[in-house]
């Protein structure tokens, strides 16, 4: 039979063959796509292992800074780990083996299939191809949308953690600042506190301006002091030059 010539059945040799080369290629294109997804699928599942580790690791050493503060954090903490829980799920999702479809043989390998011709013959191998490249391709779309939705919950996990952790970072920073003016402003306080208590104890006589300018600028440098204890010394000292006076 001469090149494109046709065969008792109408059908054309060259034609047919590439019919069945093209559908056997993408066929094997498809499954090669299977195998990728779930190699994407098995370390994606290990990286989210760790990083959900690690994320459990920092929820069990958290230590909240106020009733108001805790509620904050528990929405976004919750909130992140269901992020992470949830794409590990979608991708074990994405690793199931039982639904993948190989070419069906029953049809093929009978007697009957025997005798066709080989263009025939062919055409009906493309046909078993196309039925399997069908399923999969069905299939192997479901397993990239529960890849990409992996993705995506992992994704916006980090990314809340990330804010989240910089937020209660900047959090802490307030919260020491506040805590040393607070210092500051006890420290002020107690100091004024101690100069009034000693007044009150003590009746001051001057005997002349010059001696009690001389007094109140060793006050003035007692309250300037940042050490507690030369201002204590300092006071006293005055005070005793005071009862000296007296």
């Amino acid at each position: 039979m001469k090149k494109n010539e046709k065969n008792e059945e109408g059908l054309v040799k060259d034609t047919c063959d590439a019919i069945f080369d093209y559908t056997k290629t993408i066929y094997l294109e498809e499954a090669e796509r299977f195998k990728q997804i779930e190699s994407k699928a098995s370390i994606t599942i290990g990286f989210s292992g760790v990083v959900l580790g690690i994320y459990i690791a920092y929820l069990s050493n958290f230590e909240p800074m106020g009733t108001g503060y805790l509620i904050y954090t528990l929405v976004f903490e919750l909130g992140i780990l269901y992020l992470l829980i949830m794409a590990l799920f979608e991708f074990l999702k994405t690793i199931k083996r039982d639904d993948y479809r190989q070419a069906g043989l029953e049809n093929v390998i009978t007697y009957e299939f025997g005798r066709e011709l080989v263009s025939k013959a062919k055409l009906d191998l493309a046909a078993t191809y196309k039925e399997a490249i069908d399923y999969n391709r069905a299939k192997l779309e479901n397993k990239l949308k529960f890849y990409n939705t992996g993705l995506l919950h992992i994704s916006w996990g980090l990314t809340i953690f990330l804010v989240h952790y910089c937020d209660r970072g900047g959090f802490k920073v307030c919260h020491m600042i506040k805590g040393r003016d607070s210092s500051r402003m006890l420290l002020k306080v107690e100091t004024g506190r101690e100069v009034k208590e000693q007044l009150k104890l003590r009746k001051v006589y001057f005997m002349n301006e010059k001696q009690s300018k001389k007094i109140i600028k060793g006050l003035i440098r007692g309250k300037k002091s940042n050490n507690i204890s030369d201002r204590i010394t300092t006071f006293k000292k005055e005070f005793d030059a005071i009862d000296a006076i007296q």
